[in-house]
């Protein structure tokens, strides 16, 4: 987390050179490196953090029965893939342990893994096995102006509204009795809104993607990397207060 300050001092450093006399180029310089400086730190820190999860779940030794299910499913795979080398004794000390109910030593690596890449798809699939779902929409609903995360769409396209409207020369009521018996047959489709932390990692990443690959040549501002910075270190904070709690609540 204090690898963040130096993202902060890279947007301080910025800011001198927007007084008069700056250098612009040393703007563009710092606040683009600090964005990508800053996708890195992130990433890390999810891997490190459920790696360390994993290894507390480890530590407690509770039995393969209180383990989550997913997790469970992901060592079992991980054994299976074993036996396809010719491996045969995790998966043989897997049986053992779950009949005698003994503690297992799962993977840290292979469930805290991010591939280098920490999408809202990454995150949720790793706190998803740690049997903590939906996590992102939750933190979202805390940390932000946010009521719902999903909102409802009508499968019925503007242009198809167009088309129902010319075949009926212009009749708004013919075109609403067509519209209606459409949607009664096929119901709006439930959409995940991009906002919240969803929407802090997506334009995280996209940045990220451009300015590394050097696709174009996005600004960014002073003010825009602390606010990103801050948002990102907030929802750091919330996500080890979930594994946090999950831990107390395995623990017991």
């Amino acid at each position: 987390m204090e690898r963040f300050n130096e993202i902060n001092l890279l947007a301080e450093m910025a800011e001198e050179n927007t007084k008069p006399g700056g250098n612009i180029t040393a703007i563009n310089a710092l606040t683009r490196s600090g964005m990508v400086l800053l996708c890195g730190y992130f990433e890390g820190f999810v891997r490190e953090m459920c790696k360390e999860f994993v290894d507390e779940l480890n530590d407690l030794g509770i039995a393969p029965s209180l383990v989550p299910v997913r997790m469970l499913s992901e060592h079992v795979l991980s054994c299976s893939d074993k036996v396809r080398m010719n491996k045969c004794q995790p998966f043989s000390d897997f049986i053992a342990r779950v009949e005698q109910a003994t503690p297992l030593q799962l993977d840290s690596d292979k469930l805290s893994s991010t591939n280098a890449n920490p999408t809202v798809d990454t995150i949720e699939r790793i706190f998803n096995t740690f049997d903590i779902p939906m996590v992102l929409d939750e933190l979202s609903i805390n940390d932000f102006d946010v009521d719902d995360m999903y909102n409802f769409e009508s499968q019925v396209s503007e242009s198809l509204r167009r088309s129902i409207l010319q075949k009926v020369n212009g009749d708004v009521v013919k075109e609403f009795d067509i519209l209606k018996i459409i949607e009664s047959k096929w119901a709006p489709k439930k959409k995940r809104r991009r906002v919240g932390y969803l929407n802090t990692i997506d334009e995280l990443l996209k940045k990220r993607n451009r300015i590394a690959h050097g696709e174009g040549f996005d600004t960014v501002t002073p003010q825009e990397l602390k606010e990103a910075t801050v948002n990102i270190s907030k929802l750091c904070d919330g996500l080890i207060g979930k594994l946090t709690s999950k831990l107390a609540e395995m623990s017991l």
